[in-house]
């Protein structure tokens, strides 16, 4: 999903920017980071007791910083520009460049830990590392489209991997 987000978000930007309202041009930023969060939880879950603190700091730093920008794009998409205060406008994009500041941090520690403990290839706990900053220097369809869709196919294998299979009952 997160990656679905951010690549609509290239193909709109690219193919529409100025042809589109603003608000309209951050939904596909909304959905993005709503499966950015989706993720997160996915790699706690697959992770959950085996990467100690530095994980664990990485997954709340990347949870929060998610969520701030989450709701300050859900504020720039809700807000009219021309009718709305400058103040909430202000308000929404101070939240959504914070929020993706703590993300890079939380992001950063958690793809280390991710490397560290080896649940997941270990290309995925880089990626994670480094896709909010490539996509910070204006690349987000590679830095976090990309990214996403690798470590969202990784977190699938690892699970399909992990799942037990049931013992076939033989009945005569």
């Amino acid at each position: 999903m997160a990656a679905a987000g951010y690549m609509a978000m290239f193909a709109v930007q690219t193919t529409m920017s100025g042809e589109l309202d603003r608000p309209l041009l951050n939904v596909p930023v909304v959905v993005g980071l709503t499966g950015t969060l989706l993720a997160i939880v996915g790699l706690h879950a697959l992770h959950r007791g085996t990467y100690g603190r530095l994980g664990v700091v990485g997954v709340s730093t990347a949870l929060v910083g998610s969520l701030v920008a989450l709701a300050g794009m859900i504020v720039l998409v809700t807000t009219d520009p021309a009718s709305s205060s400058t103040d909430v406008d202000d308000l929404g994009l101070i939240g959504s460049i914070l929020g993706r500041d703590i993300s890079t941090i939380g992001f950063a520690l958690l793809g280390i830990a991710t490397v560290q403990v080896r649940v997941l290839p270990r290309w995925c706990g880089w990626l994670i590392a480094v896709g909010l900053p490539i996509s910070m220097l204006g690349f987000p369809f590679i830095g976090e489209g990309i990214v996403w869709a690798l470590v969202g196919y990784a977190l699938f294998r690892a699970e399909v991997v992990r799942r037990p299979q049931a013992p076939r009952s033989r009945v005569r």
